[in-house]
């Protein structure tokens, strides 16, 4: 687990976990896959406070909304994601810890599984939502 000095995700910390996804290319396999994992999990991803953010193709945005002010290289520099790389999907938690890091898509089984073994904290988001 490592913490990104001044992230540029900031806006996030302490409200909302972030799955990143990074591609240079928005209309990857990889991109298309991560997609489709996520696809119908709104309600999964919402009670777990996760937003996802796709830096693809050099563009990037959340919940459907371009983030001009966001840059893809950026982001994926600043979590450690190598130029060149194909495809990278990054969890950081509402502390800004990268939580997890695949360079393949999560299925979102996995990405509750891995938010719900969280330490308390989770445990206790999960009581008040309950």
């Amino acid at each position: 687990m490592t913490s990104v000095t001044n992230p540029p995700l900031s806006c996030y910390h302490g409200r909302k976990r972030v799955l990143l996804v990074l591609s240079p290319t928005a209309d990857s396999g990889s991109v298309q896959r991560q997609r489709r994992a996520l696809a119908g999990e709104e309600v999964g991803l919402q009670a777990r406070d996760v937003v996802v953010v796709w830096a693809a193709g050099g563009k990037v945005s959340a919940e459907g909304g371009e983030m001009p002010a966001l840059d893809a290289r950026g982001l994926a520099c600043a979590y450690g994601v190598k130029p060149g790389e194909p495809f990278q999907a990054v969890l950081i938690g509402k502390d800004g810890a990268v939580e997890l890091r695949s360079g393949e898509p999560v299925s979102a089984a996995h990405l509750f599984e891995l938010i719900d073994d969280m330490p308390p904290a989770r445990q206790s988001e999960a009581r008040t939502r309950a």
